[in-house]
């Protein structure tokens, strides 16, 4: 015997993920400045829902409402713009830097990745807590700083738009929770140095890059001869 099941029971996530993604929306789109009143309002949405769990159109309304609440919330503390920056002109400014992550790079002279500001000048100080990404060069015979490392650096801080295309690099940063970025300087120091875990990963990272790298020209090498001598085996 078959019963027939409405979406709700066949997806009953949905109730949470699509008013969530639709809060998350609106939190991109709109400014909002007080998140925790969202917050607060969420909250007792999910105690009508939760007291009106006997009527159908009663928990649906409020756990839907709470949920879009919660997403728009959720991205304005994951971003934490800073709303006096825009319009703000690009300018120079020295930092300290936690890095969260570095992305690979072609010239050894440089480093890029993202990071959180530790600490700014005096008059910068709401930039402290900000992540932001950078792009920076090193100094001769410096190496890339590895994730969790604190470094000071001097470069120029950039507000991202407040709304950029998603598509874009900008919009990347902006999904990610960044508002800045900070490039055409320099890593002046090295504050403190990576955990012992990260340093270990790092290495590891580096030997397998090379291991790979030497089995590719391995490999490119045998299939140039091969057709060369025009007698490749399937080995």
């Amino acid at each position: 015997m078959t019963t027939s099941r409405s979406l709700g029971h066949r997806a009953p996530l949905l109730w949470l993920v699509l008013p969530m993604m639709a809060g998350l929306a609106a939190g991109r789109t709109w400014e909002i400045t007080e998140p925790l009143w969202l917050l607060a309002g969420a909250l007792g949405l999910a105690g009508v829902a939760l007291i009106g769990a006997q009527r159908r159109w009663v928990w649906a309304t409020a756990l839907s409402v709470a949920m879009v609440l919660a997403g728009a919330a959720s991205y304005a503390l994951h971003r934490a713009r800073l709303p006096e920056w825009d319009g703000r002109p690009a300018r120079e400014v020295q930092v300290a830097l936690r890095v969260e992550r570095v992305f690979p790079q072609t010239d050894a002279k440089k480093t890029s990745g993202l990071a959180t500001v530790v600490r700014s000048e005096e008059h910068l100080r709401e930039l402290a807590g900000q992540r932001i990404y950078f792009s920076l060069a090193l100094k001769p015979g410096d190496v890339a700083p590895v994730r969790s490392a604190e470094v000071k650096a001097v470069g120029v801080l950039t507000a991202l738009p407040k709304n950029p295309p998603a598509d874009s690099f900008d919009g990347y940063l902006a999904d990610a929770g960044m508002n800045f970025k900070l490039g055409r300087g320099r890593v002046l120091a090295e504050v403190r140095t990576a955990s012992g875990y990260q340093r270990f990963c790092a290495r590891l990272g580096e030997r397998m890059k090379a291991w790979l790298g030497e089995r590719y020209v391995a490999v490119q090498w045998r299939i140039e001869k091969c057709l060369m001598k025009d007698d490749c085996d399937e080995g």
